[in-house]
């Protein structure tokens, strides 16, 4: 559909990408998610961050990590930085498939300053992996840096208590 639109003088926009994305996405069609991606325009500029998001979201729930390392190349490669969502949505990634060490390195390389999003799924890893020692710093920390925990920072919570 994009090449037609281009073919005929038509420049999609990014709503008109993130249209497209949304549906792809939903139906978890991962090869035309990732053929879409690659027929970005990349030199105007690009997709913008809910593109992004919602490809690297998809990925991750999939549990793709070859497209998950291929979106985090291109962003690198295109000077994108991780914003909370797409930092939310690896850190649950990497939680997924274990790998907690990883979850502190992207928490510690974040630019900005972390939300409770980020921080609830990051407590609930390792609440599922009875690390609750650490989870109880993570809730300490969340309050420390001025975050209010909600209802699901003390579902979690709790959860891990019973």
């Amino acid at each position: 559909m994009i090449q037609s639109m281009r073919e005929k003088g038509f420049r999609p926009t990014n709503i008109t990408y993130n249209m497209i994305l949304k549906g792809l996405c939903n139906e978890i069609k991962i090869d035309e998610v990732l053929q879409f991606f690659d027929c970005f325009d990349w030199a105007t500029g690009g997709p913008d961050m809910i593109s992004i998001n919602k490809i690297l979201s998809t990925a991750c729930k999939e549990g793709n990590s070859s497209m998950i390392r291929r979106i985090l190349y291109r962003m690198e490669y295109e000077g994108i930085k991780l914003d909370v969502m797409s930092s939310s949505s690896l850190i649950q990634y990497f939680c997924k498939i274990g790998e907690i060490p990883e979850c502190f390195k992207l928490l510690d390389s974040m630019g900005r300053q972390p939300n409770t999003m980020t921080l609830n799924a990051l407590m609930s890893c390792l609440c599922k992996h009875r690390l609750l020692g650490v989870a109880g710093k993570m809730f300490s920390y969340l309050k420390s840096i001025g975050i209010s925990p909600n209802t699901t920072t003390y579902d979690i919570l709790m959860r891990a208590s019973i």
